[in-house]
């Protein structure tokens, strides 16, 4: 089993994308068990392959050409989505505030970047190539948001609360 997260689909109402349309189109190109939550981008679904990159790959492919946008998508193995919901320094935590930042690829975070970090109050904790963050302020306002990861380390990021990885989760089980 897979999942996927769509970067920056319906919101503000651009990039519109339904999520029963995509599922179908999935399911043409041979994906099965496609599942979705909310209107996000988040997809549970199991494939003959399970090179994460090239599927991907393929998922951003179909929907440049279904849909005429340019998505970046951000694929992992389903166990792999438990471990990250289970490694959350946040546990015990309003779930609300708790941010997860994912990447497409590895990236090194060094005492530097740690340095910058601990400036602006958000608590973070940089674990296993995912960011996780504690936003009392909101997401939208704290300097760690998928721009900041795609600026400087030219990279693709998409952000979740910890509730919908949870609700993903549970699609999986």
């Amino acid at each position: 089993m897979l999942v996927a997260f769509l970067r920056s689909i319906n919101v503000g109402g651009r990039n519109i994308i339904k999520m029963k349309e995509l599922s179908a189109e999935l399911l043409k190109f041979g994906f099965s068990d496609v599942q979705t939550y909310i209107q996000s981008g988040n997809i549970v679904f199991n494939y003959s392959d399970n090179d994460t990159n090239k599927i991907s790959s393929s998922i951003e492919k179909l929907i440049s050409k279904k849909f005429n946008l340019k998505i970046s998508v951000v694929v992992f193995e389903f166990d792999e989505l438990i471990q990250i919901i289970e490694n959350c320094p946040f546990k015990g935590d309003e779930n609300k505030y708790i941010f997860v930042t994912l990447f497409k690829s590895k990236i090194v975070v060094n005492e530097v970047f740690n340095e910058i970090l601990n400036e602006f109050g958000d608590c973070f904790v940089f674990k296993n190539n995912v960011f996780y963050i504690r936003c009392f302020n909101g997401y939208s306002n704290t300097k760690f948001n998928n721009s900041f990861f795609e600026k400087k380390y030219k990279i693709t990021a998409t952000t979740r609360n910890i509730e919908t990885l949870i609700k993903v989760g549970e699609i999986g089980r």
